[in-house]
């Protein structure tokens, strides 16, 4: 089991499961782990990649995002988010409804 910060070789790069399978593989290639816990983005996911497990921890209260400037998601938004990712729908959906409902433009 291999911990870093963003990918194994530098704190920087982002990756989300949005991201390509191919970008992704250029991050871990080399990696003999065979599972990876990385952080950075603050997103919460879990992703295989051939014989590759990558866990994402997240962070409850404060994901990466432009919009974190202006609003930390609530719990029970941060929930909607997650429940939507798990049930593979597209996340920016549940994002544009609570936005609605709590007034954000």
């Amino acid at each position: 089991m291999l911990f870093c910060h963003a990918i194994p070789t530098n704190d920087e790069d982002i990756f989300t499961p949005l991201t390509s399978d191919a970008v992704v593989a250029t991050y871990f290639e080399g990696t003999q782990q065979r599972t990876v816990i990385c952080g950075h983005t603050h997103v919460q996911f879990e992703r295989r990649l051939r014989d590759l497990r990558i866990l994402n921890a997240g962070s409850v209260s404060m994901p990466f995002a432009d919009e974190n400037v202006r609003k930390i998601p609530t719990a029970q938004e941060a929930m909607e988010f997650l429940e939507a990712l798990a049930q593979k729908t597209d996340p920016l959906q549940i994002k544009g409804s609570v936005e609605k409902d709590s007034g954000i433009d």
